[in-house]
C-alpha cells in the first residue's frame, strides 16, 4: 500500500515537470517599431516584455542602447532600455536599428530616425558677366526650404527660375549694361542674398561697364577725323569710295548744308555733285563724288552721329569728315613753300593775328598781335624784334604799295562815336593819325585792308558787324581823306553790305577793293548764309535809290564757314590776282586751305592755285588754340608773286612764292 502510494507522489513530480518545459520564450515589443532623435543628439527608451534572457544590439556606430542584455522571468516582464544617438553633424539625416533578441532567436526591431543639420551651400559665390547680360545658373546644396533676396536698389538682375537637380539651380536675369564706365564706378556690382531665413549665402555679381567704340577703317578712314587737321583731297576726275565701320553703336551719316530758304541747317545725302548711301548690316558707308568740270575745287563736310541703346546721341563717338575735291588747273600757276614756323618757335602770341609789309628803313614781314607788332625777315622768317606803340593798339593792320603799315583798333563803336585810323612808315616810331570818323551807326569794326598808295591814290576799307554786317570805305589821297564812302544807311535805299544774316565780328568777314578807288568795284565775304565772295562792281557815288547790285561769284565754303576774313588783291604781270582763305567752324585748324584766283574779270574769277594745309600749317606740337584770326598778304617779288600766310588756330606763319602764268 506505501509503495502504491510513493509511485503516484513520484508520477505527479514528473508530471508538473513535464508542464514547466513547454513555456516557450518571447519577446514583445511594447514602444513604437520607429522612433526619432534630435539632430543635437538624445536618448529614446525602448520597452519590450520577455520571458527570456536577452540581447540589445545598434546598427551604427553613432547609436548605443544600455542595457545591452538581460535575463528574463518566468511568465514575462517588462523591460526598458535606452538607445542613445551621438549629435548629427552631416547635411545628411540618418537611420540606425536597435535589434532585440531573445535566447530562442527572437527579434524585435525599432528604427531611429536622426533628422539633418540644416545647410545652404553655394558652390559660385563670385560672377562676372559681360556688357551684353545674360543668365547666370546658381548651384545650391540645400536641405532646406529657401528664398532668393535682390536688393531693391537692383533693378538689373531678377530671378529667371529654378529648377530641382540633385543640387537645386537658381537663375539669375541680368541686364545688359549700358552704363558706361566711371573712375567711381568701374563696373557695377549686385549681392544677392539666398536664404531660408536663418542660414544665407551672398553671391557677388559683376558686370562689366558699357565701353563703346567707333572706327572707320580702311584707305579713307581719315575721313572721320579730318575737320580737326588735313582735308582729304579727292581727285577732280571723280570717286567711289568705301568705308568700313566698327562700332557697337547705333550710327547714321549724312551732310547738311544751310538752308537760306528755310533759315536753318538741312540733312541730306546728295549734294548733286557728291552722293551718299551706306548698309548698316554690311556696316558700310559709300561716297560717290562726280567729276569736277568747273576751275574751283569744292568741298563739304559729312557727318557721322552715334546714338546710345536708349536712343539718345552719344556725341563723344562718330566723327566729322572735311573733302576737297580739286576743279581744273590753270597750266603752269605753281607754288614753292619757302619756310614755316609755329608762332611759339617765333616768340609771338596767337590772337587775332595780322600781316603787313614795310619798306622803310628796310624790308620786314611785320604780325599783329592786338597788343604789339613783330618785325620778321621776309626772306627767312627770322624774328626781329616786338614793337609797342603807346596808346595805339594794332588790332587791325594791313599795309599799302609803298609799305605804309595801316593800323586801326579792332572795336566797338557806338553811334557818335569817333574812332581813329594811323599809319606807320616808320614803325619804330609812333603811328601818324590819318582820319578820325564819327560812326553813324554802332558795331564792331575792323577787319582793315587798303589797295593803292597812301600818297597817290589808295582805298580802305572795313568790315561793321552787326545785323546785317555792312562795308565802309575811304578813298585817301596824299595821306588824307578825300572821298568818305561810309555807306551805311539803310533809310537811304542802300543795303550796307551783302549779307543776309548777322556777322557777330569783323574776325568773320573780309572787305577789300579791286583798284584804288571804289569805282573798281568791291570784294566782300563773310560768315552770313551767303557761303561766298560777293562782288559790287560800283561802289562809289550811290544815288540813295537804287540798292547796291551785290552778285556771288566765287562759292568755296559750306555753311560751317566762320573764319572767312582774309583776302588780298594785287596787280601782278597785268592781271589781278586774289588770295583767300578758307575754313570751318571758328579756325579749328582745318582754316589751311589758301586759294590763289585770276579776278581780273571779277565777274569770272578762274582759280590759279590750291595751297592745302598739308603744305604749310604746322599741327605737331601745335595745338588748337580757339583763336579766329587768319590772314594772307601778297606782294609781288621778282619773277615770282610772294605769298605770306598766318593762322591763329594752328598758329603756324608761312612765306610761298607763287609761279603765275
Amino acid at each position: 500500500m506505501k509503495h502504491l502510494r510513493f509511485l503516484a507522489i513520484i508520477s505527479l513530480f514528473l508530471l508538473a515537470a513535464a508542464c514547466e518545459k513547454e513555456e516557450e520564450a518571447y519577446i514583445n515589443l511594447n514602444s513604437e517599431p520607429e522612433m526619432t532623435v534630435s539632430v543635437a543628439g538624445d536618448n529614446v527608451s525602448i520597452k519590450f516584455t520577455t520571458n527570456s534572457s536577452w540581447t540589445a544590439t545598434s546598427s551604427a556606430a553613432w547609436l548605443t542602447v544600455s542595457p545591452s542584455s538581460g535575463e528574463g522571468v518566468k511568465g514575462g516582464t517588462e523591460v526598458t532600455i535606452k538607445a542613445s544617438a551621438l549629435k548629427n553633424d552631416e547635411t545628411d539625416s540618418r537611420t540606425a536599428t536597435v535589434t532585440i533578441t531573445d535566447k530562442a532567436g527572437h527579434i524585435q526591431t525599432v528604427k531611429i530616425i536622426q533628422g539633418q543639420k540644416d545647410a545652404l551651400e553655394v558652390d559660385v559665390l563670385e560672377y562676372t558677366i559681360g556688357v551684353e547680360g545674360g543668365v547666370i545658373d546658381v548651384e545650391v546644396n540645400s536641405n532646406v526650404e529657401y528664398s532668393v533676396s535682390i536688393p531693391e536698389a537692383i533693378d538689373w538682375v531678377s530671378v529667371a527660375g529654378s529648377r530641382a537637380m540633385v543640387k537645386s539651380s537658381v537663375s539669375l536675369a541680368v541686364e545688359p549694361n549700358w552704363e558706361e564706365a566711371t573712375e567711381e564706378a568701374p563696373n557695377r556690382v549686385a549681392n544677392i542674398t539666398i536664404t531660408d531665413g536663418t542660414l544665407s549665402k551672398t553671391i557677388k555679381i559683376t558686370q562689366d561697364p558699357f565701353v563703346p567704340f567707333f572706327e572707320l577703317q580702311g584707305e579713307w578712314a581719315g575721313l572721320q577725323w579730318s575737320a580737326y587737321g588735313d582735308p582729304t583731297i579727292i581727285p577732280r576726275e571723280g570717286i567711289s569710295i568705301t568705308i568700313p565701320v566698327e562700332t557697337n553703336l547705333d550710327w547714321r551719316p549724312y551732310f547738311s548744308y544751310w538752308s537760306d530758304e528755310i533759315g536753318a541747317s538741312v540733312q541730306t545725302d546728295d549734294l548733286g555733285w557728291v552722293h551718299l548711301s551706306y548698309d548698316k548690316e554690311k556696316a558700310e558707308i559709300y561716297l560717290v563724288f562726280d567729276e569736277n568740270t568747273s576751275n574751283f575745287s569744292r568741298e563739304h563736310y559729312f557727318y557721322i552721329e552715334c546714338f546710345n541703346h536708349d536712343g539718345s546721341r552719344n556725341g563723344a563717338y562718330g566723327g566729322t569728315g572735311h573733302f576737297i575735291q580739286e576743279g581744273v588747273k590753270v597750266e603752269g600757276a605753281a607754288f614753292e613753300k619757302i619756310w614755316n614756323k609755329t608762332l611759339s618757335e617765333v616768340g609771338i602770341p596767337a590772337a587775332y593775328n595780322r600781316l603787313a609789309y614795310k619798306t622803310a628803313g628796310g624790308s620786314a614781314l611785320i604780325v599783329s598781335d592786338g597788343e604789339k607788332i613783330h618785325a620778321m625777315g621776309p626772306n627767312n622768317g627770322a624774328y626781329y624784334k616786338a614793337i609797342t606803340w603807346g596808346t595805339v593798339k594794332p588790332g587791325s593792320i594791313c599795309s599799302d604799295d609803298a609799305g605804309n603799315v595801316i593800323v586801326a583798333e579792332h572795336t566797338e563803336v557806338a553811334v557818335g562815336t569817333t574812332y581813329s585810323v594811323y599809319y606807320a612808315s616808320d614803325v619804330n616810331a609812333e603811328p601818324i593819325k590819318l582820319f578820325d570818323h564819327t560812326a553813324d551807326f554802332g558795331g564792331n569794326i575792323g577787319g582793315w585792308r587798303v589797295r593803292g598808295d597812301l600818297t597817290t591814290g589808295a582805298i580802305i576799307t572795313a568790315v561793321v558787324a552787326g545785323d546785317p554786317a555792312y562795308w565802309a570805305g575811304w578813298e585817301i589821297k596824299d595821306k588824307a581823306i578825300s572821298m568818305d564812302n561810309y555807306y551805311v544807311t539803310s533809310t537811304q535805299g542802300q543795303n550796307r553790305g551783302p549779307a543776309t544774316g548777322t556777322v557777330w565780328s569783323p574776325v568773320n568777314a573780309a572787305c577789300i577793293a579791286l583798284g584804288t578807288n571804289a569805282n573798281n568795284g568791291i570784294f566782300f565775304r563773310g560768315y552770313d548764309g551767303t557761303r561766298a565772295v560777293q562782288y559790287l562792281a560800283t561802289a562809289a557815288y550811290p544815288n540813295w535809290v537804287t540798292a547796291y547790285e551785290w552778285k556771288p561769284v566765287i562759292t568755296l565754303g559750306n555753311g560751317g564757314n566762320e573764319s572767312q576774313n582774309s583776302m588780298a588783291v594785287v596787280e601782278y604781270n597785268g592781271k589781278r590776282i586774289m588770295a583767300i582763305t578758307q575754313g570751318y567752324h571758328f579756325n579749328y585748324s582745318s582754316n589751311g586751305d589758301i586759294y590763289i584766283l585770276d579776278v581780273t574779270n571779277p565777274n569770272d574769277p578762274k582759280m590759279l592755285l590750291d595751297i592745302p594745309p598739308t603744305e604749310w600749317i604746322i599741327t605737331e606740337g601745335n595745338d588748337f588754340t580757339g583763336q579766329t584770326g587768319s590772314d594772307v598778304l601778297l606782294r609781288p617779288g621778282d619773277g615770282f608773286l610772294e605769298l605770306y600766310a598766318i593762322n591763329s588756330g594752328r598758329p603756324t606763319l608761312a612765306r610761298f612764292n607763287l609761279i603765275i602764268p
